[in-house]
C-alpha cells in the first residue's frame, strides 16, 4: 500500500493518492484524534482536516517518512492549531463576559 501511495504521488496522481491514503490511514487518523479529543464531531473534523492539508501539501511530500509518519505529523498539527483557536474562543468568551459584568 505504502509503495502504491508513493508511486502516485510521483507520479502526480493526487486525487488518486489521497483516496487510498483515506482507506489506508483513515480509521488510524481517527484513531489518533478520538484518543485526545473530547467530542466524536471533533475527530470527524479534525480527521477530514487532515486529509485536506494533506491533499495541499502532497509536493511536499519527499518519501522521507513513511506516509503514515507523515499524515500522524499533520494530524498533530492540526490539533494543535484547532486546540489554540478554541483556547482563543474561549478566552475571547471570557473577556466578553468579564466586560458585561463590569458594565
Amino acid at each position: 500500500m505504502e509503495r502504491s501511495i508513493v508511486l502516485l504521488i510521483e507520479r502526480g496522481q493526487r486525487g488518486q493518492a489521497i483516496g487510498l491514503m483515506m482507506s489506508a490511514y483513515g480509521e488510524a487518523i481517527g484513531r489518533f484524534f478520538a484518543r485526545r479529543v473530547a467530542r466524536q464531531e471533533w475527530v470527524d473534523d479534525l480527521t477530514q482536516e487532515t486529509f485536506v492539508r494533506a491533499m495541499q501539501g502532497l509536493s511536499g511530500f519527499r518519501g522521507e517518512a513513511r506516509v503514515k509518519t507523515w499524515l500522524t505529523r499533520i494530524a498533530y498539527n492540526v490539533m494543535c492549531t484547532a486546540h489554540n483557536h478554541r483556547s482563543r474562543a474561549q478566552e475571547g468568551r471570557a473577556r466578553y463576559h468579564e466586560h458585561q459584568q463590569a458594565s
